[in-house]
């Protein structure tokens, strides 16, 4: 009797077995769907969370550029994401598809992205966390701020912030069917993590210090706001640099030598 119940017991757990394996071996598309289906049903569950600064309610933007938060470490809810082959699979009936890597660190998808409707920000920060790697970022839901003032109900545009400091002209903008809600394009132009992690997040020059270095040079210098700037015309790597008005012109002066990095007029020729 022992020895019958021992062997039921054994292809019991040989059957579960066989049924874990189906399931890891499946398509990457339908792991896709299922671990986002998951996600969703446990995010709907649990509600918002402090990790989370969009939360699950979808009644409007909770992170705009009016209220960046200050971001010192990055927190992924979950390992998942599309890599470059899933994305391949998806679209391997649309000819249309291609991811362009540029020179200048721009990554443009275009094609199938996401597998159901997005209807607002919310919804396409969770379809980017879903691509984040192939973008070059590591949790898009902290290093991206909605910027409605720059959007439609066809594109989204997000500004990159690396600890609560906006990086110049890095952005994120995604195009969308207004009529299927599904992402078509997703231009990235970021700084990657690993360039973010050679900032000297602590300026060498004060606002005030650098003021008075340019003073004579320009009377009436005004700073307005420090940036991580990353125009690669003029850097090798990600530097701070503060952002000031002077008369019609605006200057660009880098925080960690006190240099002038741009200067360009603000009347329109």
């Amino acid at each position: 009797m022992l020895k019958k119940i021992l062997l039921i017991s054994a292809v019991l757990l040989t059957l579960t077995a066989c049924r874990t394996s189906e399931n890891i071996s499946g398509s990457p598309i339908s792991a896709a769907n299922e671990v986002s289906e998951t996600s969703q049903a446990s995010s709907e569950k649990s509600g918002s969370s402090q990790n989370d600064p969009y939360g699950t309610d979808n009644s409007g933007p909770l992170r705009t550029d009016n209220s960046v938060p200050v971001i010192t470490e990055y927190d992924v809810p979950g390992t998942f994401e599309y890599t470059e082959d899933i994305l391949q699979q998806m679209n391997q009936d649309d000819y249309e598809f291609a991811i362009l890597h540029e020179e200048d660190g721009n990554t443009c998808i275009e094609g199938k992205i996401n597998t159901s409707p997005v209807h607002n920000e919310r919804d396409v920060i969770e379809q980017l966390m879903l691509v984040r790697s192939v973008l070059g970022l590591v949790n898009p839901k902290e290093q991206l701020v909605f910027s409605p003032q720059n959007s439609s109900n066809e594109t989204y545009k997000f500004k990159q912030y690396h600890a609560g400091i906006p990086c110049y002209s890095s952005t994120v903008i995604v195009n969308t069917d207004p009529d299927t809600g599904m992402i078509n394009l997703i231009n990235s132009n970021v700084i990657t993590t690993d360039n973010l992690k050679t900032i000297q997040m602590e300026p060498k020059f004060s606002a005030e210090d650098i003021s008075a270095k340019y003073k004579q040079k320009y009377p009436d210098i005004k700073i307005e706001k420090i940036v991580i700037w990353d125009i690669k015309e003029y850097n090798t790597r990600p530097v701070l640099a503060y952002i000031a008005e002077s008369g019609d012109d605006t200057v660009v002066l880098n925080a960690d030598n006190g240099e002038l990095i741009d200067l360009w007029s603000n009347i329109l020729t």
